[in-house]
């Protein structure tokens, strides 16, 4: 708690077609939501310049029984607010089922998201885990990563010997609780955090990479 800012997700259900929605009734609803959101805010100590307002809006094929939230642009609804909304929702059907259609929307709740920013909540750029580094702290070992490459030589490292500098796999890293595999085709290193951070190396694919593109020629 002395480390994350404070959130409250509050909604008010208010079943609509989009199309049907005034933009007055539509401010009203927001400004319901941001005074509530506000007054819990105020009371735990956080100024109007600390407070973060986002609204999210659920929305529905009419006739649907679910629907889907998507995040809701800045301003009125106007006509272009309301077609950035429509556009929005068709995104995320898309994504979410593989396809869409041009049936009407219907509105079903409105969301809020309000934020109060901690000023001086700790922070974690800064701490770091002292681990000591030892000699005796790498090895080797046959690794099986896939079927076409067989076993592979790989290294085998000492937590304590990641750093800022990243470093290409294979590779196991070992610690008292855990090991972690880092795989040919990746990279590892450690963030400002102390946490180490697995990439994809842009130049390094996967075999079963390189033979799916073959298929597909």
């Amino acid at each position: 708690m002395l480390a994350s800012d404070i959130k409250h997700k509050l909604s008010r259900s208010f079943i609509t077609p989009l199309g049907a929605l005034t933009p007055e009734r539509f401010e009203v609803l927001k400004a319901e939501l941001a005074e509530e959101a506000a007054e819990l805010l105020g009371e735990e100590g956080y100024e109007e310049a600390a407070q973060k307002l986002s609204f999210e809006i659920d929305l529905r094929y009419m006739g649907q029984s679910s629907e889907l939230t998507v995040a809701l642009p800045e301003g009125k609804l106007d006509a272009v607010h309301r077609q950035a909304i429509y556009e929005a929702f068709q995104r995320d059907y898309q994504t979410t089922y593989g396809y869409n259609n041009e049936e009407p929307l219907e509105m079903v709740c409105l969301r809020l998201t309000a934020v109060g920013h901690l000023e001086n909540r700790l922070r974690f750029e800064h701490t770091k885990a002292q681990l000591e580094k030892t000699e005796t702290s790498q090895s080797r070992r046959a690794v099986y990563f896939e079927r076409e490459q067989g076993y592979v030589d790989t290294a085998v490292v000492s937590r304590a010997m990641i750093d800022s500098v990243p470093r290409s796999g294979p590779m196991i890293v070992e610690t008292y609780d855990t090991t972690i595999i880092i795989p040919p085709w990746a990279q590892v290193h450690e963030d400002s955090f102390g946490s180490l951070i697995i990439e994809r190396s842009s130049d390094n694919k996967k075999p079963s990479d390189e033979q799916s593109v073959g298929r597909e020629a």
